[in-house]
């Protein structure tokens, strides 16, 4: 077919064919070479597209995800519905997402309108307006899919659903039209789960930002008002399950600080489930407000430690909160050794001179390296037979905030799994000194933005206008470039040292023993 096309001879029927070929490569090709056909009138395209649509339930993974490209390539009037059957079909699959996402473009939907219109108008044997003044501006591809998508079970009631329609949401926001918004905020109020309110407000406000502008300018008429105060509600009431709890407390981060913090301050109490713990702590920390940081040392006692991880990274953030983690540790609310060395690090080169200088007091200069004498320390351990139920919990326990092992834990180092090749004594050594060989994509990094926060984490992702750092426990905090004033690596792994502490010989043998089973 491609040898056609060079030649100029590819013909409908050629293409037609292909695209009913029980050869799934066949079919997929076919796909792409019918985008040739559509800058055409559609009535002599009008049985291709038919062919189209009717694949958006083909048997092959590889020939959808071709379509969600074609769809976005032919700009055709029709292009919302089957995009919608494609989400609906494959929405556990975020390439399948990102494939239909690329397609909503507005200018190639409004000009395949346009065509359409004029097609029919000139059939009718009417003039034509092409007056750009004129044209009534149709709601956007995002709105329009959003639409379609917001309303189907499979969709709405699922996690990749959820996501798919924040991610819609996000585009709507930085699209900015003020009815598109309104019509968002008037499907919140009427939406019953809480988990699918918070992550449309959640993509709304950040391409609001994105835009230039905010939830609280865009709400012209108080409806997510009437949103947040029933998050509030559903966030305290202990009959809800966690999960709705936890996605309620995630929305009250678009609320006033004044309203929010009565809500989530309760929250943070160690009586609470972890979950809403921790959709409090990320919450509050969304804020600038300086009664942040006080209220979390406050609760920093009862902090268990996947907690406290949390609450150390939000204490870091600012620096009014540094400060009230200084004093804390002066009055020994918060040990010293609750600090990481890259931790540590951070405090003692803060860019704030006074509070460098203060960190240099409390936690004095840093001592030299001492790991070579750890990892001699416990070279017995090789020699010891390990018990892979035991080194799973240590697994648990120790590492699965930053590493992953099949299904388990999150992926900020390196997957467990893949390094077991290097043998135990390899393994032994980069647990126990992180630092000593450093691959250039887990070294950690600082940035620090023009709204006075600082982040830490390893750089997952960059585009032309922003950088993702990953934090531990699969975090994510997306930075705008424009926003950024500093990054910086701090030339050390993001894994801390010191893991060791507390743990025996044996327990290592267990934990290597454990990794090295792993597939």
């Amino acid at each position: 077919m491609y040898a056609l096309d060079g030649l100029g001879a590819l013909s409908l029927r050629h293409v037609a064919k292909a695209l009913t070929d029980p050869d799934d490569a066949v079919r997929e090709q076919g796909l792409r070479l019918s985008e040739n056909f559509f800058p055409y009138q559609a009535s002599s395209t009008s049985e291709l597209w038919r062919q189209l649509t009717v694949l958006v339930s083909d048997s092959s993974p590889r020939v959808r995800y071709q379509l969600a490209f074609t769809l976005g390539e032919i700009h055709q009037p029709a292009l919302i519905k089957p995009l919608a059957d494609l989400a609906a079909h494959d929405i556990e699959s975020s390439t399948m997402q990102a494939a239909i996402l690329s397609s909503l473009s507005d200018a190639g939907v409004r000009t395949a309108r346009s065509r359409a219109n004029n097609e029919a108008a000139l059939a009718n044997g009417a003039q034509v307006n092409e007056t750009r003044g004129q044209a009534v501006r149709a709601p956007s591809a995002a709105g329009e899919l959003f639409d379609a998508v917001s309303t189907l079970p499979r969709i709405r009631d699922g996690k990749a659903g959820q996501d798919f329609l924040r991610q819609l949401a996000s585009i709507i926001g930085a699209q900015n039209r003020p009815a598109e918004i309104t019509k968002l905020l008037v499907y919140l109020e009427t939406v019953a789960q809480p988990q699918v309110a918070a992550m449309v407000v959640s993509g709304l406000g950040n391409g609001l930002q994105r835009a230039g502008s905010s939830l609280v300018k865009a709400d012209t008429e108080g409806r997510l008002q009437k949103i947040l105060a029933q998050a509030a509600v559903t966030a305290a009431d202990e009959q809800k399950s966690e999960t709705t709890r936890a996605q309620a407390a995630h929305l009250l981060a678009w609320a006033d600080f004044s309203r929010a913090k009565p809500a989530l301050a309760p929250l943070l109490d160690s009586r609470q489930p972890q979950a809403v713990q921790l959709a409090a702590l990320i919450t509050l920390a969304r804020f600038s407000d300086p009664d942040i940081g006080p209220e979390l040392v406050k609760h920093w006692a009862t902090f268990t430690p996947r907690v406290r991880d949390e609450a150390m990274s939000a204490l870091l953030a600012r620096p009014e909160r540094v400060a009230a983690l200084l004093s804390a540790i002066e009055a020994e609310t918060i040990r010293a050794a609750d600090l990481s060395s890259t931790q540590s690090a951070f405090l003692r080169e803060h860019r704030n001179r006074a509070l460098r200088q203060r960190a240099l007091k409390v936690l004095g200069n840093p001592k030299p390296s001492e790991r070579e004498q750890v990892v001699q320390s416990f070279l017995p351990a090789l020699q010891l037979t390990g018990v892979v139920a035991r080194g799973h919990e240590i697994y648990q326990n120790r590492c699965a905030s930053c590493h992953r092992v099949g299904s388990e834990g999150h992926a900020l180092g390196p997957d467990l799994a893949t390094v077991k090749s290097s043998g135990k004594e390899k393994m032994l050594v980069n647990i126990l000194d992180p630092n000593r060989e450093v691959a250039p994509n887990y070294l950690n990094y600082l940035v620090e933005t023009k709204d006075g926060e600082t982040w830490l984490g390893i750089i997952s992702g960059e585009t032309g206008t922003s950088l993702t750092l990953r934090q531990p426990n699969g975090v994510e905090q997306i930075v705008l470039r424009s926003n950024i004033t500093r990054t910086q690596s701090q030339g050390q792994s993001a894994m801390p040292e010191g893991l060791e502490a507390g743990l025996s010989h044996q327990d290592l043998a267990d934990l290597l023993e454990f990794l090295m089973t792993q597939k």
